[in-house]
Order: structure tokens, then C-alpha cells, then sequence
């Protein structure tokens, strides 16, 4: 599944218990990141960090901000596979367990990864 995110810049990253990407104009789509991610860099560089360590790649996040969405596909096997303008890739794998993702949007869009890795997606405008 294409998420409504491609093209979107990346106006701010917020880093704490879980991790807050804002995309838009107006921040009008928020990506929030609950499970295990793994980051790689232009470098091919590649970072995998759990919710408790996410401080922990908090400036190489940063340095996505002012880059555009130029991918992101969801699926329920492999997650959610976002890249940027920049060379970063960010991919969020499925957890069995809990939610590891969701995106909101403008009119009432959202997609949710929900324990498992099935896809629940909405809008109040179709």
C-alpha cells in the first residue's frame, strides 16, 4: 500500500517514548513510530534501534527534516519502507505484539500497523 506521504517534506522530528515525524505544508500528516526501527544512512550506514534506544539516532532523524518523502509502502509482512530525498531510508518492521506505526492525515486519513502487521486504514473522505 502507497502511503499519501509521498512528497511530503519533513517539517519536524520529535524523539521521546516513541518517535514523531511531521510531514506538509502545515504539518498536516504525522507519521508515529511505536516499534523497532532501522535507519540507514546515505553512507549505507545502518542503525537499528528498539523504542528505549531511540535518543540514541535522534540527530541522524534530524537531519531528515527539510527532505522530501520520495517512497513509502506499507505492507503486513515487511512493515512500512519510507525514503527520503536525503539517501535515509527508514523501514519499521511488524511487531507481533503491538501497534508499530501509524500515519494521520488531512480529512480523516490513517493507516495503522496493528499487532501482527495487518493494515487498518481509514478517511472520512473517499
Amino acid at each position: 500500500m502507497l502511503l499519501k506521504i509521498i512528497g511530503q517534506k519533513v517539517s519536524e522530528v520529535i524523539v521521546g517514548f516513541t518517535v514523531t515525524i511531521r510531514m506538509g505544508q502545515s504539518s498536516e500528516f504525522e507519521l508515529q513510530i511505536e516499534g523497532e526501527i532501522d535507519l540507514r544512512l546515505p553512507t549505507g550506514d545502518i542503525h537499528h534501534v528498539t523504542a528505549e534506544k531511540y535518543a540514541d539516532i535522534q540527530p541522524e532523524l534530524n537531519a531528515i527534516v527539510g527532505s522530501a518523502v520520495l517512497a513509502a509502502d506499507a505492507d503486513e509482512v515487511h512493515g512500512l519502507v519510507i525514503d527520503f530525498e536525503s539517501g535515509n531510508r527508514i523501514t519499521i518492521p511488524v511487531d507481533q505484539d503491538y501497534e508499530a506505526w501509524n500515519v494521520t492525515g488531512p480529512d480523516g486519513y490513517r493507516v495503522i500497523s496493528l499487532p501482527g502487521g495487518e493494515l487498518a486504514f481509514w478517511s472520512a473522505k473517499n
